[in-house]
């Protein structure tokens, strides 16, 4: 079975730009409370 390239390209370019989003985010330099990172026990 074969693909069409637009799926391809359009998956490729879509993951291109959720990565640059990551990336302006991480440099901002504002960390994500994340409530769930605890270990449970580990008080």
């Amino acid at each position: 079975h074969h693909v069409p390239k637009g799926y391809v390209y359009f998956a490729m370019a879509f993951s291109l730009t959720v990565e640059l989003l990551n990336i302006r985010l991480r440099k901002r330099g504002t960390p994500a409370n994340l409530h769930g990172s605890r270990i449970p026990g580990d008080e």
